[in-house]
């Protein structure tokens, strides 16, 4: 049967304190690390994506810078109709503004000037608010063109200062679409008026370029979209360039589309990823910088591995202590078990004691134990003890009974000879009055038959004197066995003292087991081995209360046989002083017969004078016989009673060798 031991409930104790706090700290360390790896995340990508801000800024700030400077430059300033328009009803020109005039060649050559001063320059043109348009690039527009519609004319008219516009599709140039954002700055004449607007174009490749060199993480990009959504630079998915991230399918531009700051998490194509925005308070732009969330995690996946491997390490430390520590509580409670183990199961060794290693609870037990297997070991010795003097008593009452038996049929056969001598007596009686009426004639017959009386008369007072000398002992004896009955009644008296005792005892144990259990239910889950000890003291308790029990009983038949034992004695007695009695009686009848024939002898010579008197004592004599007839006849009756009483004493004598065999039986269970 397998059921949950004290050393398992404490490695699983120890486990669960090892265990609740390894677990927790793994949690902790989980979240923390997530957190952390989290926050690393957007500090870092916050902090490359402000950085591309300021790189960006920097280069709009000297873009304009260089747009400012081309709107100031004379040669705008004095533009006028002349500049080349391609507005219906214009007049035709070449693509080559230097080949139309002074006006138009000077601003062709101060934008190719700024122009060719940086190659991140795509273009620099200017509108003139005529509707005339110069470009640095050389190059035919498509009829009806003009500037004045344009997004960058109006963002530069509205705002009065230099500023970005928004991307759009250029057609200059080579005469291709191209993705460009321009800076422009409006154009006054000497007087303040507006003479037209003044643009650089840079293209959305130089823009990507930058977006590019910005590394997050070792996997992660960023991406630059501006203010209205739409993407300027996504090296991950360049097909998206140029597109509204709202007007895009996936969910994925539609969650960084409803966002301008904060840290998203987001799945695309089965990937999960981390992005993190940041707008430009500058330019309005939209950063996000975009990466796997398990190059994110690394790192923490490290630190979590690491932390769970202390604890295992701390969990198997911990088990370890624990099966130590188990050990160190168990090994003294299982000596306990096993010595009750033996004393309930086995041999019954009281000789053995608990050894005493420690001063704690386990100390305490093992002490009290041992001083119960002490007491309870002086009782077994004791009841052993008595048992084999009741063993002893019971076979002296069993040879004093068969002795009494073998006297009363001794007194039986004496009784029946005097009984017979009796009645010879009787008959001899007879004889004589009969021959009395013939005295003179018969006087030698007479002598004769007074003879004979006189040896008749001789051995029934032998045969009385024998019957006397046997009551007399047969008294002392029954006196003798009615002194070992009394001593047997008091012996089974102590018995029942010492049951007793021990039944007080296996109280107490009951009581103090009761108590161990209640203070092992105090204790919780560290007490429950005290109350398992305190179960087993307790039917130990029960086993011993038991066995009291039984030996009382046994005791109780002892005391029940040893009365009716000492009644049947005492009726014994009774009879044997009354068979003494009629012995008495016996003898001194015959020892007056004796007399009597003495005088008849004496008075043979004067047989006829005293006839009359002789013929009284033949009269006397007869009675007397007939009387000796009828005791003996009692006597031979309670020779019988006599015989009959020592057999039941001889059967309460086998009863009280059983009683004492059995408690010898009970008693040399036990190892003392």
């Amino acid at each position: 049967m397998s059921y949950l031991t004290i050393r398992k409930k404490l490695i699983a104790a120890f486990s669960l304190v090892a265990l609740v706090p390894v677990a927790v700290i793994c949690a902790v360390t989980v979240v923390k690390v997530n957190t952390i790896s989290e926050a690393n995340f957007v500090d870092s990508t916050t902090r490359e994506l402000k950085q591309l801000d300021n790189a960006m800024v920097q280069f709009a700030d000297m873009v304009k810078t260089s747009a400012g400077y081309v709107a100031a430059r004379p040669e705008l300033k004095g533009a006028d109709r002349s500049v080349l328009s391609y507005l219906p009803g214009a007049p035709a020109h070449s693509a080559d503004p230097e080949k139309e005039g002074a006006v138009n060649g000077a601003i062709y050559r101060s934008l190719t000037g700024v122009q060719v001063s940086n190659n991140a320059f795509y273009e620099v043109f200017f509108g003139t608010r005529w509707g005339g348009f110069v470009s640095s690039n050389k190059g035919a527009l498509p009829p009806g063109y003009d500037p004045r519609k344009r997004d960058w004319y109006q963002v530069a008219v509205e705002k009065g200062v230099p500023s970005v516009t928004p991307a759009y599709q250029s057609v200059t140039g080579s005469g291709t679409m191209s993705g460009v954002i321009s800076v422009v700055a409006p154009a006054f004449d000497p007087s303040g008026a507006l003479v037209g607007v003044t643009g650089i174009d840079v293209p959305l490749t130089n823009l990507t370029k930058m977006v590019l060199d910005i590394k997050i993480g070792k996997r992660g990009f960023a991406m630059l979209a501006q203010e209205d959504g739409t993407i300027l630079a996504n090296p991950k998915t360049p097909e998206t360039n140029f597109k509204k991230m709202s007007e895009l399918d996936h969910p994925v531009f539609q969650t960084l589309d409803r966002m301008s700051e904060g840290r998203v998490e987001l799945e695309k194509d089965g990937v999960a990823y981390y992005a993190c925005v940041y707008t430009s308070p500058g330019l309005g732009w939209k950063y996000v910088g975009v990466i796997e969330k398990e190059e994110v995690m690394a790192s923490g996946h490290k630190m979590v591995v690491a932390v769970v491997a202390i604890g295992v390490v701390l969990l198997a430390l911990f088990v370890g202590v624990a099966f130590l520590i188990s050990n160190a509580i168990i090994r003294p409670i299982n000596r306990t078990s096993e010595m009750l183990r033996d004393i309930a199961e086995g041999e019954g060794d009281l000789t053995r004691r608990l050894e005493v290693v420690s001063n704690d609870e386990l100390g305490i037990l093992a002490t009290w134990f041992n001083a119960f297997v002490e007491k309870i070991h002086a009782i077994i010795r004791e009841l052993s003890q008595h048992a084999e003097k009741v063993t002893g008593a019971g076979a002296e009452l069993s040879e004093l009974s068969d002795e009494m038996s073998g006297g009363a049929r001794e007194m039986n056969e004496l009784a029946g000879g005097v009984t017979r001598s009796a009645e010879e007596m009787s008959a001899v009686m007879t004889s004589v009055a009969a021959s009395s009426e013939q005295t003179a004639t018969n006087v030698n017959t007479v002598a004769a038959a007074t003879e004979e009386m006189r040896s008749t008369i001789a051995e029934i007072a032998e045969r009385s004197e024998k019957a006397r000398g046997v009551t007399s002992d047969m008294v002392d004896q029954a006196h003798g066995a009615r002194a070992n009955m009394d001593a047997l009644g008091q012996a089974a008296a102590e018995i029942g003292k010492v049951t007793e005792t021990i039944t007080e005892i296996s109280e107490q144990t009951n009581l103090l087991a009761l108590n161990a259990t209640i203070e092992a239910a105090r204790a919780g889950e560290a007490g429950k081995g005290f109350a398992v000890v305190a179960g087993e003291i307790k039917a130990l308790a029960a086993q011993t209360a038991e066995a009291t029990g039984e030996i009382r009983s046994r005791i109780n038949g002892v005391q029940s046989s040893s009365a009716q034992s000492v009644e049947g004695i005492s009726r014994i007695s009774t009879v044997i002083e009354e068979v003494s009695e009629l012995v008495g009686a016996i003898a001194a009848a015959v020892e007056e017969q004796s007399v009597s024939t003495g005088e008849i002898a004496e008075n043979l010579a004067q047989a006829s004078a005293g006839l009359q008197e002789v013929n009284g004592q033949v009269a006397r004599s007869s009675g007397v016989a007939e009387e000796i007839a009828r005791d003996m006849g009692s006597v031979s009756n309670s020779a019988h009673r006599l015989t009959d009483g020592s057999g039941a004493v001889h059967d309460r004598s086998e009863d009280l060798s059983r009683l004492a065999g059995g408690l010898n039986a009970v008693v040399g269970q036990f190892k003392v």
